[in-house]
């Protein structure tokens, strides 16, 4: 594209005062205002931030940053979306960039901590840039992570690259990202996030031993309470220190000594922080505006030294960590994994582990920050829009399953950033509200952000841990960005014990509870009655605004089934409750009963299609009103866990008549996206649908014209369910047990023999019309009444897997003999011609198997003939076609990757005309059926190249004659024909 006019007269200038430059005369200052600023301009950023108010400048210069007690910071840090995107360090020329380490260690510690991949030092004379992924070492060389290095004469040779890197519009759609994609890392880099997490998890292992030695008192609460409290402590001091608000090194100095006490002089500073903050955090003695009770725990707590002294130099130089620059939602990030764990109790041996609802999750996910800042900005932002600061003070926010915070740290800034921007229109309230930074922006008081925090920021979790991570969370937020001075003259932090409580949101405090049940265990259940803990809320009709992200979890496989937690959500959530339910069905539901405005939520994307969220569809339907469903179908949030995903926007407000779908369009969300992303229409589908159609049927999205090609299609034909026996496969509960091996020829000939051997037809092995016999065979007893009718060679072999099948849940609940399946469905069936079924599948898959050779598992679901006239042909011909599967898309749950659940309550749905033997289009479509089935086998059986093609061009004859043939059946347009293709082709 070629260097900007502008840029060439800025190397001109330069190159022909090089000298002056260069010289100790020209400062830093100079280097910014004169070079620097107008190339950031002609990058497309613009350091005077143009028409943009405080929250939203996107150039800060010399932020209010400290690194190890020295008043150095990135020069310019830039931003879009008020999220940082990467930092540009400044110099005069006289420095070196070249040859010089330090400047490379500054901009790389800078852009680790701060999560970001690339940064730029520049003196304009030199430019440097630098990956800056990789964790930083004091001793590093000038060219470790250096990926370009150039002089001013090479700008215009260099100019693309910089604008293909660097420039807004490049960085705005995702370049940066890209190019840490597109650039792997060695395996065992570790970015900031899992480095903090290494080291923090290492330091509470270490603490949790050295505790327990020690203090003999405390039982398995106290001693997680302890331990995760002087870890938060710690972090919050120093943390405290790199923002100014401590002096530097006063947290170092208690380890410098050679004195032992660690710890003692510890508890010293943390009495002080009891008398400055005021807060919970810091509680040692009743003080007013503080809630809970004085921790008489950790003034007699023994730790030893060289542990204290192990954490605390970890925290500061040589060691990477700069907590000026790490935002609060990589703090968070950290915290969110550090809670999956805990520590428990072998004696008193202390052990970090897992927690089994996290273990049986696979795993914490935070939720990505544009997904936050999504549900948060399109939550709050309606009730903000054209308020006043008096009605705002009485918006009441909430998260019900807070975690380490990361929902209420973004709601808690938005409010920061309206009342902000608010204050800066008027002098008056700008002078009483607001004060200027270092960095020359405004920021609003901390008495205001403390009285803010208090009136609209609430949250509730189960975990006593995730509780104080989102309290130590929500403080570090206040004083973000606070001076020394202001401090000093009274301005105390809140207590937050009112506003984030410790209890199980979904069971209310009539849960019935042993007697004699320990804290430890009570933990477990942790009743909560919401009224009681937030009285002041709903006093006044509940809260204005639920958001957040439900866990992750079947409540009956992680709970367990004799859980007294089962039976009160089923009493209590009877309108809703189905077996096998996820907790987030709850949520919503608790959700809609305590909020009188808002909810914004991101959930499992299945409730909105499974057959076991019927109940709960209709409920939402009856109780509140769907504003947005943002449904990501096979584009997938949480990438860890490939769980697919929705935004879900409930309402009380009745002035809403329609919900608006709007369905991802491509197939994976791009690299580096920004919450503006979500927000852009193009990358969308998006329908209106009225709440009066909104009941128990599936929730999807469709326009116009599919809706009244659906209805055309459903009006045409009866339900497929209410033609032939629809059901899922067969249960064994041990298919190892049942399955003869390949080798196991004596076994193999006696189960032929007597007929007790079926071809198992696995979900893989199902085509179109036909099944291939890859499958292995199994063993199907269930027409024998006693063992020992069974010939010897299958009783020895049943024999060898007794001990395995009587552990069965099914045998032990006496529902089924050892040597049998748990559970044979459909056996009076089982000699019926079927058409076999993949239980998931991306398109329709149905093979009919004339003779009943194939036996379907729990992969599969089989559709028997109930004596129907149709031939079983018939209906494969139909339910294979394109059309079919175009209406399967708009009834069947979609699970990842394109797949959909093929369940016989789903499939049943299917409308097929009825029709008989000897009318034209049922013979035609039953002997194309016919012929597909039989060239899918003769397709299987040669191993001619030119053979398998004459099978293939048969077939695909055929299944254009069937397409027509149906296309007509069904009376379809040749437009309506067009519409199955394009949805089926972008989907």
């Amino acid at each position: 594209m070629g260097m900007p006019s502008g840029v060439q007269a800025l190397v001109e200038k330069y190159r022909k005062e090089a000298d002056y430059y260069q010289s100790a005369a020209f400062k830093e200052m100079a280097v910014r205002s004169e070079f620097l600023n107008p190339m950031l301009r002609a990058l497309g950023w613009d350091p005077d931030n143009p028409g943009l108010s405080a929250p939203d400048r996107e150039v800060i210069q010399e932020e209010t940053l400290r690194i190890d007690g020295s008043g150095k910071a990135p020069d310019y840090a830039l931003l879009l979306e008020r999220r940082h995107v990467f930092f540009l360090e400044a110099k005069r020329p006289g420095v070196r960039l070249e040859t010089d380490r330090m400047p490379a260690y500054q901009i790389r510690r800078y852009c680790w901590n701060a999560q970001l991949p690339l940064g730029i030092v520049t003196d304009f004379e030199e430019w440097a840039i630098y990956d800056c992924r990789a964790e930083p070492e004091v001793l590093d060389g000038p060219t470790t992570g250096r990926i370009k290095y150039f002089t001013f004469e090479k700008l215009n040779e260099e100019w693309d690259y910089l604008v293909g890197l660097f420039s807004r519009e490049a960085v705005a759609g995702g370049s940066l990202a890209q190019y840490a994609e597109a650039h792997r890392l060695p395996q065992g880099t570790l970015p900031v996030d899992q480095a903090f997490l290494r080291d923090i998890n290492s330091w509470r292992a270490s603490l949790a031993k050295d505790v327990a030695k020690n203090n003999a008192h405390l039982d398995v609460v106290g001693l997680n309470e302890v331990v995760q409290t002087l870890i938060d402590r710690i972090i919050f001091l120093r943390i405290a220190e790199a923002r100014g608000l401590e002096a530097f090194g006063e947290l170092k100095s208690c380890i410098d000594s050679k004195d032992p006490g660690v710890y003692r002089r510890l508890l010293g500073l943390f009495r002080r922080a009891d008398d400055r903050y005021n807060s919970g955090l810091f509680h040692f003695k009743a003080s007013r505006g503080q809630y809970g009770p004085p921790d008489s725990r950790a003034l007699t707590l023994q730790v030893t030294d060289r542990i204290l002294e192990n954490i605390i130099k970890h925290l500061y130089h040589p060691y990477p960590y700069e907590f000026s620059v790490m935002p609060a939602d990589i703090l968070g990030r950290v915290y969110e994994q550090f809670l999956g764990a805990t520590i428990t109790l072998d004696g008193r041996r202390a052990v970090v582990e897992e927690k089994p609802e996290v273990r049986k999750a696979g795993g914490v996910y935070y939720t990505p920050v544009p997904i936050v800042d999504y549900i948060v900005e399109a939550t709050l932002g309606p009730l903000l829009r054209g308020s006043t600061p008096a009605k705002v003070s009485q918006l009441r926010v909430l998260d019900p399953a807070c975690g380490s915070g990361s929902f209420l740290i973004a709601a808690y800034q938005y409010l920061i950033d309206w009342y902000t921007a608010y204050y800066a229109q008027t002098p008056r309230n700008a002078q009483r509200h607001l004060e200027r930074t270092n960095s020359g922006g405004q920021r609003l008081k901390t008495e205001e952000r403390k009285r803010i925090l208090l009136n609209s920021i609430f949250g509730v979790d189960i975990d006593p841990q995730a509780v104080e991570v989102t309290k130590l969370s929500l403080l570090l937020k206040v004083i973000e960005g606070q001076s020394q001075m202001e401090l000093a003259v009274g301005r105390l932090l809140p207590d937050l014990d009112h506003n984030i409580r410790c209890g199980n949101s979904l069971i209310d405090v009539d849960l019935p509870l042993p007697m004699d049940i320990s804290e430890a265990e009570r933990l477990i259940y942790n009743p909560f009655n919401w009224e009681d803990e937030f009285p002041a809320v709903f006093g006044q009709g509940g809260f204005d605004a639920v958001i957040g992200n439900p866990p992750y979890l079947s409540i009956d496989a992680v709970w367990g089934r004799r859980d007294p937690r089962l039976a009160y959500i089923k009493s209590h959530y009877s309108d809703i409750h189905t077996d096998k339910t996820d907790i987030l069905f709850y949520f919503l539901a608790k959700a809609v009963e305590i909020s009188k405005g808002e909810t914004g939520f991101i959930v499992s994307r299945s409730f909105l299609e499974a057959d076991k969220a019927r109940k709960l569809r209709g409920w939402l339907a009856t109780h509140s009103r769907v504003r947005e469903v943002l449904d990501f179908r096979e584009a997938v949030v949480f990438p860890k866990v490939g769980i697919n995903t929705a935004i879900i926007r409930l309402t009380g407000s009745r002035t809403v008549k329609k919900a608006t779908f709007r369905r991802y369009q491509p197939k994976n969300l791009p690299v580096g996206y920004l919450a503006g992303h979500l927000k852009d229409h193009s990358n969308f589908t998006v329908n209106e649908k009225p709440l009066t159609e909104l009941g128990t049927r599936s929730w999807i999205a469709t326009s116009a014209t599919q809706g009244v090609l659906l209805a055309k299609i459903d009006a045409a034909g009866t339900p497929v369910g209410e033609i032939l026996h629809v059901g899922q496969g067969m249960q064994t509960g041990a298919n190892k047990a049942f399955t003869v091996q390949s080798n196991e020829t004596a076994l193999r000939k006696t189960g032929a023999k007597n007929g007790l051997l079926m071809k198992r037809a696995r979900n893989s092995d199902i085509t179109s019309f036909h099944v291939r016999e890859q499958g292995p065979d199994v063993l199907y007893l269930e027409d024998r009444k006693v063992f020992s009718s069974l010939p010897p060679e299958v009783q020895r072999h049943m024999s060898r897997f007794r001990r395995q099948l009587e552990a069965r849940a099914a045998f032990q609940r006496g529902d089924c003999r050892w040597w049998q399946y748990t559970w044979p469905l459909h056996q009076e069936y089982v000699r019926q011609p079927r058409i076999l079924v993949p239980y998931r599948s991306r398109d329709n898959r149905f093979a009919v198997d004339d003779q009943a050779d194939f036996l379907g598992l729990t992969d599969t679901t089989v559709m028997y003939d109930k004596g129907q006239p149709e031939d079983l042909h018939y209906f494969a011909a139909i339910l294979n076609s394109p059309l079919l599967t175009f209406r399967f898309r708009f009834i069947g749950k979609l699970v990842g990757g394109g797949t959909y659940e093929y369940f016989h309550n789903t499939i049943g749905q299917l409308p097929i005309p009825r029709s008989e033997p000897g009318e034209t289009t049922h013979d035609r479509l039953t002997e194309l059926g016919r012929l597909i089935h039989e060239e899918q086998a003769a397709l299987q059986s040669t191993l001619i190249p030119e053979e398998q093609e004459e099978c293939r061009a048969r077939v695909s004859e055929a299944q254009d004659e069937i397409d027509e043939l149906v296309g007509d059946l069904y009376g379809l347009t040749q437009a309506e024909r067009e519409l199955v293709t394009s949805t089926l082709t972008e989907s």
